[in-house]
């Protein structure tokens, strides 16, 4: 169930104004009604539904982000850039299947392999 708190926890973008508002009289609402509430921009419903699924499963949080950049790998540039990308978030995946004590270390490597691959866009991103 979503309630105003956990909202306020995961740091929403809507006011605590606006949240008590939507909440009304209602203790909490299921991701179910989020999702199909109308009202409620499209991309604001996909928000609470990727929190929804981090809260509950972290690790299919992460692989339901990696699969969306995945579906994105053909705008990534020419062939080259696509099989980079394509490399990068397959790495990804077997990062998120590693034990979590061996994830800090390996996830240095990819981030510098990705900061690479980006060259002049990524400048500025990583201090």
């Amino acid at each position: 169930m979503i309630t105003e708190k956990l909202l306020h926890n995961w740091e929403a973008c809507w006011t605590a104004t606006r949240i008590t508002t939507y909440f009304g009289k209602r203790k909490s609402f299921t991701p179910r009604k989020i999702a199909a509430d109308k009202t409620i921009s499209p991309s604001d419903r996909l928000w609470v539904l990727s929190k929804c699924i981090e809260h509950l499963d972290p690790a299919a949080a992460r692989l339901f982000a990696i699969e969306c950049a995945a579906s994105v790998t053909h705008l990534a540039g020419d062939e080259y850039n696509q099989a980079q990308h394509a490399g990068l978030l397959a790495w990804l995946i077997e990062i998120t299947e590693m034990p979590e004590s061996e994830q800090s270390a390996v996830m240095e490597g990819f981030i510098v392999a990705a900061l690479e691959w980006l060259g002049d866009y990524a400048e500025g991103w990583i201090e």
